[in-house]
C-alpha cells in the first residue's frame, strides 16, 4: 500500500494541530479503511501517527495520497451515529431475493471446529450445535434476504462465536449454566429501520456463546482500538462544545 507523502499544498508548516482537525483526519482514515483503500497495517500506522503528530502539515500528509472522502461510492446500509459518521458495510455485502434464502440450515461441531465466513446467504433459521468443539459464524460479508435471521445456539463444553457487521440489528436472549452468553456490540452506530435483523438465542452449558460487532477484516484487537479512538474523538468534541458554551 502507498505510504504517506509530503505536504498538503499550502498548509502552514509547523502550525499546531487542533483537536477538531485531528478528529477529522482520524475519521477520514477510518472511512478510507472501510472502503478498502488502506490495508490493515497501513491503516494502523497512519492512525498511530495521526494521534502523535503535532504539526498540521504532518497531519494533512496522512491523507495527501488518498482521494477526498465521499469521492467513491461506498456500499452503505444507511444510518449513522449521532456525530454524523456513516455506518459502512463490506463492499460485497448486500441483499438477495427471498427465493434465494434457505429455510433452515445446521452448523455442527462435534469434537471439532466449524467456520462460515466470506460471502454466504444465511438461512431464515440457523441451528448451531457445538459439543466439545467450536463454531464461528461470520456475517460481515453475508448476503441477507428480507425478513429476519434466527440463530439458535446450543453448546456444551464448547464455544460459538457470531460476528456481525455494523448496520445490522441484533437481538440476543440466551441462557448460560456454568458458562457465558455474552454480546459486545459497541460501535454499531444508529441502525436504520429497514436493517436486517439477527435474533440470537440458545443455551450454553459449561460453554460460551459470544456475539461481536466488527468491521470487515477487523480483528478483535483492532475493533477495540477503533472503538477507543471513536470514544476519544467524541469526548474531545463534547469538550469543545462545552468550551464554546
Amino acid at each position: 500500500m502507498s505510504q504517506d507523502s509530503g505536504g498538503t499544498g499550502g498548509a502552514p508548516r509547523g502550525r499546531a494541530v487542533s483537536g477538531a482537525e485531528r478528529d477529522r483526519v482520524i475519521e477520514a482514515l477510518c472511512e478510507h479503511y472501510a472502503q478498502d483503500r488502506l490495508e490493515v497495517t497501513e491503516f494502523e500506522r497512519r492512525l498511530d501517527r495521526a494521534n502523535r503528530v503535532s504539526a498540521l502539515d504532518e497531519l494533512h500528509a496522512l491523507l495527501a495520497d488518498l482521494p477526498e472522502v465521499g469521492s467513491g461510492p461506498p456500499a452503505r446500509l444507511g444510518g449513522g451515529d449521532p456525530q454524523g459518521r456513516s455506518v459502512t458495510v463490506p463492499a460485497g455485502a448486500g441483499r438477495v431475493d427471498a427465493s434465494r434464502v434457505p429455510t433452515s440450515q445446521t452448523e455442527l461441531a462435534l469434537f471439532s471446529g466449524r467456520s462460515r465466513t466470506g460471502s454466504w446467504i444465511p438461512a431464515r433459521t440457523i441451528r448451531v450445535y457445538a459439543f466439545m468443539g467450536g463454531v464461528e459464524l461470520d456475517l460481515r460479508e453475508a448476503l441477507f434476504g428480507p425478513g429476519e435471521v434466527h440463530i439458535q445456539c446450543v453448546t456444551m463444553m464448547g464455544g460459538i462465536e457470531i460476528i456481525v457487521p455494523p448496520g445490522v440489528r441484533v437481538e440476543t436472549g440466551g441462557a448460560a449454566i456454568f458458562g457465558a452468553f455474552d454480546e459486545a456490540l459497541e460501535g454499531m452506530g444508529n441502525v436504520p429501520a429497514d436493517a436486517p435483523v439477527v435474533r440470537i438465542s440458545g443455551l450454553a452449558f459449561m460453554a460460551g456463546v459470544e456475539v461481536h460487532a466488527r468491521l470487515p477484516g477487523e480483528s478483535g484487537r483492532q475493533a477495540r482500538r477503533r472503538i477507543k479512538t471513536e470514544k476519544r474523538a467524541q469526548l474531545e468534541r463534547a469538550r469543545e462544545r462545552g468550551d464554546r458554551g
